[in-house]
This record gives C-alpha cells, sequence and structure tokens, in this order.
C-alpha cells in the first residue's frame, strides 16, 4: 500500500493592451455582456463636456493610455491525495485506489465601470462629468477612482475516484497462458466557473463567458481477455459499460497481432468510443467567446460577393465580429469507430521501425454551428449604423454585426485519418555511456466533415475554426528525441517541427482568412509557415539523494509566425506557444528519501 500527496499554488500576473472603451452599448450596459438585442446604440460623448468640439453629441472611443497596460493576476491552487493498494492472492493479481483531486482559479481583473464611464463622458450632472482625454493630467484622483473597478470569479472543480481491477491466467493455450482482466470504477465530477463579476449585468466593460457548473456521477466496468491461440497468432477482446446520470453506453475493442517472423509483428485492432457532453458544452447558461474570421454578413455582404453601398470589406470576413458559442443541454452523446492496422520491424539488433494506418469516424459530433449558419440565426447583435437603400429609406436591423451566437449541437459526422511511423535506436558504448535516438511521425491525411451530403476537408489548413479556434489542421508533426545517460550524469536534446498550413478554413480554397489593410492576402501569401524548435535537458546526480536538473526550451529563440486569426492568442498560434514565450529556463533540485 502506498499513498501520494501534493499541492501546488501558481500566481500569475501578466499585462494586456491598456484598457479602452467599447463603442457600443445596450441600454445602460454594455455589448460585452453578449445580451441580444437590435438598434444597438452607440457610445456618445455630451455636447458639453469640454473636449467635443461639435456642439452636438458624438460617438466615442478612447483608450486609456494614462493608465497603462492592463493588469490581470490569476491564482490556481491544487491539491491531490491519492491512496493505492496491490498486491496478489487467490490467483489474482489486484489493484485498487482512491484519488481526490481539487483546483481552485481565482481571477481579478482591472476593468472599466460601465457607470462610471457614463459619467465622465456622458451625464453632465455627474460629479465625475468632464473627464479629459485631451488633458488626462487635468483629471482629478477622484474621476479617475471612478472609472476603474476589480472584477473578481472564483472558480472551483474536484474529482473523486475509486477504481478496482485484477487480472488472472486462465488456462494454456499452444502460444501461451490466456489471461483476463476486470474491473470496476466510479467517479465524480464537480465544477463551477462563474464569470468574471459585472460581465453578467454588464457593469463592466469585460467579456462574459456565462458561467456553469455540474455536479455528475458516472459508474464503469470493464473487462479484456487475451488468447494466444498459436505461437504467432494472438487475440484480444474487450468491453466496457458507462453509466452517466443522462447517458450510457456499451464499447467493444477487438485486436490481434501477428507475428510471421521474429523480426516482424503485424497488428490490427477495431473499436468503438463515446463521449459525454462536458459541462461546457450542455450547460444552458454558458457562453464561451469564439473567433468568426471567414464568415461574411448575409445583411450588409450579400453571398460573400462584396459589400452594399454603407457597408465595408470586413462585412465580407467577419473580422469585426464577436462569437459566442452557447451551452445545449439538449445534446446527445458522440459515438465513434476506430480502425488500424500497422506493423513493427526490428531488422537488427536494437533498431525497430513501425508504422500504424489508423482511421476514426465519429458520429454526433458536438460542436457550434459554423459561424457562417450563426449569421443567418435570429440572434445576430448589430449595432445602429443602418444602410441606407436605393430609394433613400434606412434597412432596419441592418447595422454592422457585433455578436453572433452559435449553439453548441450534434452535427453530422466526421472522418479523421492518417498515419505514425516511429523509428528507435539504442547503442552503448563502454566509455561514453548509453545512448538513444527515437523520431515518431505523424501524417494526418484527412480531417472531414460530412454534414446535409456535404463533406468539406480540412487536412493543411487552418480549419476546423468551429471546432479548435482556428488552431489548424497541418498535415505532418514530427518530434526527435536524442538522450544520453553515463552514470550519475543525463542529457536530452528534442526537436519539434509542423509543417505549414494553408491559411483557408479548408481545402476548398476561397478567401484567405486574413489580408493586410492595403488588400493583399497575409502572412506569407495566405500560409502560415512551418515552425520548429529545438529544446534541451540534462541532470547530474550528486548522490544517490541528491538530484539536479535543468532544461533549456526553444534554445535558437526561434520567434513564432505571424498568425492573426487564431481565437485565444495574439498574432500567433497556440500550438508555437514556444515561439511566444522565447527562449526559457528552468533549473531545479530533487531530494529523495531512502
Amino acid at each position: 500500500a502506498y499513498g501520494e500527496l501534493s499541492y501546488s499554488q501558481n500566481k500569475t500576473g501578466f499585462d494586456v493592451s491598456p484598457l479602452s472603451t467599447p463603442g457600443t452599448i445596450i441600454g445602460p450596459y454594455g455589448i460585452r455582456g453578449y445580451g441580444t438585442g437590435v438598434n444597438v446604440p452607440e457610445l456618445t460623448l455630451a455636447a458639453s463636456h469640454p473636449d467635443n468640439p461639435f456642439g452636438i453629441p458624438a460617438r466615442f472611443r478612447y483608450t486609456f493610455g494614462e493608465f497603462g497596460a492592463q493588469r490581470r493576476l490569476n491564482e490556481v491552487d491544487m491539491s491531490r491525495f491519492v491512496t493505492v493498494i496491490k498486491g496478489s492472492n487467490w490467483g489474482w493479481d489486484f489493484d485498487a485506489g482512491y484519488v481526490h483531486a481539487e483546483s481552485t482559479l481565482d481571477q481579478n481583473y482591472t476593468v472599466l465601470s460601465v457607470e462610471g464611464v457614463l459619467n465622465a463622458f456622458n451625464r453632465p450632472g455627474s460629479a465625475t462629468f468632464g473627464y479629459r482625454f485631451n488633458r488626462p493630467g487635468s483629471n482629478t484622483q477622484a474621476q479617475r477612482d471612478s472609472l476603474l473597478v476589480h472584477a473578481t470569479s472564483s472558480a472551483k472543480t474536484k474529482l473523486d475516484v475509486v477504481d478496482v481491477k485484477g487480472s488472472r491466467e486462465l488456462f494454456s493455450m499452444a502460444g501461451g497462458a490466456a489471461a483476463l482482466a476486470v474491473g470496476t470504477e466510479w467517479r465524480r465530477t464537480f465544477v463551477n466557473t462563474p464569470s468574471l463579476s459585472g460581465t453578467g449585468d454588464g457593469s463592466v466593460f469585460a467579456s462574459f463567458n456565462g458561467g456553469y457548473s455540474q455536479d455528475e456521477k458516472v459508474w464503469a466496468t470493464y473487462g479484456e481477455i487475451l488468447l494466444p491461440v498459436a505461437k504467432t497468432v494472438e487475440l484480444s477482446a474487450a468491453v466496457r459499460y458507462d453509466q452517466y446520470d443522462k447517458f450510457d453506453s456499451t464499447t467493444p475493442k477487438l485486436a490481434v497481432k501477428w507475428t510471421p517472423l521474429q523480426q516482424l509483428a503485424l497488428r490490427a485492432s477495431y473499436a468503438e468510443g463515446f463521449r459525454a457532453p462536458n459541462a461546457a458544452e450542455s450547460s444552458a447558461g454558458h457562453l464561451a467567446a469564439f473567433g468568426s474570421a471567414g464568415a461574411f454578413d448575409p445583411v450588409r455582404c450579400p453571398g460573400g460577393s462584396g459589400p452594399l453601398p454603407g457597408a465595408i470589406a470586413a462585412d465580407c470576413t467577419g473580422a469585426n465580429v464577436a462569437g459566442a458559442g452557447s451551452g445545449n443541454p439538449n445534446l446527445k452523446a458522440e459515438t465513434s469507430q476506430s480502425y488500424n492496422f500497422g506493423f513493427i520491424v526490428e531488422p537488427f539488433k536494437n533498431f525497430s521501425a513501425g508504422a500504424d494506418f489508423w482511421k476514426i469516424k465519429k458520429k454526433d459530433a458536438i460542436q457550434t454551428i459554423s459561424t457562417q449558419e450563426a449569421f443567418f440565426g435570429p440572434t445576430v447583435v448589430r449595432s445602429d449604423n443602418n444602410l441606407v437603400g436605393a430609394n433613400g429609406q434606412i434597412i432596419p436591423n441592418s447595422g454592422s454585426a457585433l455578436v453572433v451566437f452559435a449553439p453548441y449541437v450534434n452535427k453530422g459526422e466526421s472522418e479523421v485519418s492518417g498515419v505514425d511511423v516511429d523509428i528507435a535506436y539504442r547503442w552503448t558504448t563502454q566509455a561514453a555511456g548509453a545512448f538513444k535516438a527515437e523520431a515518431h511521425w505523424t501524417r494526418t491525411k484527412a480531417w472531414k466533415l460530412i454534414d446535409g451530403g456535404v463533406t468539406i476537408d480540412y487536412a493543411g489548413t487552418h480549419g476546423n475554426c468551429d471546432v479548435s479556434n482556428c488552431i489548424g489542421t497541418p498535415k505532418d508533426k514530427v518530434v526527435t528525441t536524442l538522450s544520453w545517460d553515463y552514470k550519475q550524469f543525463g542529457a536530452a536534446a528534442l526537436f519539434n517541427w509542423r509543417s505549414s498550413m494553408a491559411n483557408y478554413a479548408d481545402t476548398s480554397g476561397g478567401e484567405c482568412l486574413f489580408h493586410d489593410a492595403n488588400g493583399n492576402d497575409a502572412p506569407s501569401g495566405c500560409k502560415i509557415p512551418s515552425f520548429w524548435t529545438l529544446d534541451l535537458s540534462g541532470r547530474w546526480d550528486l548522490n544517490k539523494n541528491l538530484r539536479i536538473y535543468g532544461s533549456i526550451a526553444n534554445v535558437t529563440d526561434k520567434v513564432a509566425p505571424l498568425d492573426p486569426t487564431t481565437y485565444g492568442a495574439i498574432n500567433y498560434n497556440p500550438m508555437d506557444v514556444s515561439g511566444a514565450l522565447g527562449r526559457y529556463y528552468r533549473i531545479g533540485l530533487k531530494y529523495t528519501f531512502k
């Protein structure tokens, strides 16, 4: 029997662009609350404001450079307890354990108060009216304090798992002993993630993500049997049953391994899968922001062919529109089928190579409707800059789109296929120690979405934007490692590479997802260039108890390629986060009680 107990605390402070007033407000509160509505008024500067030269209310936007960068603080506390008992008796090898883990995320953002902004710029009768943006140094401390508030939230998750499993030999067969493994698991998950305070009612200028909570219990049981029917043939079969609060599923797996030669093994498998909707996807009140690049506004840019008079080019690309994915309590679970065929060959000692060809088919895939579909929906929030028709009459509800709502749905089928290739070589020298070189290559042949008889392929492009927030689907990824161990020393080098991606929504091409201000495709001619990094690590065991270790990530300090399309990162792709951080050092000590 043994146990583990761990606790960690991580405090992070980071600065983003200075606070600014968005141009649009809904009633008394902000569009940042993602409320629905039409004929949305603009934030205006009162006619009597000392910095208003027009003598009438004027539309107004302002960046508070005098406050400096916007400060955001995050504090994460995590704890985990594990206890396990393992043993052998009555012909069984058994393993039983219990895990409890929980975490909290406390956020504190400095934001603008909507009431404070309205008082300072719109309401001549307020005590703080007349905030000078042309001469910010002349403003009083009371005026400055009235604009800033702290938006906070405290999210919490808990996990409890009880797991019991056992295995034993059954009887002898031509290739060895048949074996059986069985197990059962009970799991409870709790999550509560409120949005930042003030964003629910729009009283602050900050994004509202619609908090959600869930307390779910899951029970599962499973079994697997191994049958070595001949010296060169091994069969296995498994089945698992899962029961959720609203769903249940039985998923099987079949596999075969054939070793016709000592240096060659062939393997194949078929399996089915099941995934219940998570809390964010199934909570009715949840809203999650996402990008809208590549979609056109059917009102201001019919058919995507070009903007109407009074509209702009951005109306044909969705560049200035926020997207909000919303939870759906009526979702069904996803189901899948996967196929795998591969081989591993060892032509000579210490060298091995293998390849696995795989295909995964998924039904009732859980994702938001496409951004383009959302543009045709009834809940597009628009500004009040309505277009004027040929007859000189204002076209109602034709203002610039501000927010489109895209609920989670069970949408069609998806099919992903490709190949994994692994190569490894090991060698040992008496003078210099042991070396190991490994390379892993994944080739994604296709990433298809089939919906309503239409097939869209995303492999090698910036899509699927409605699933991955435009992270993209590079066709090739390569990871290679070279490691060395000699007595009390060790070192390793890790090389990561991903292939370039076409900056289109899918393989059909169409409009480039991003343009320069002059209309040229960008970046790099509608392509996200390939990217690689090199990491180094090492250790030195001073004695049996004490180890010094360290690493250098992104040794060459490579900069991530420009990628302004991806939502959630600022001009870089999250796959290339090492290139956003730059060269990064880490050193530590580890002491083991023996």
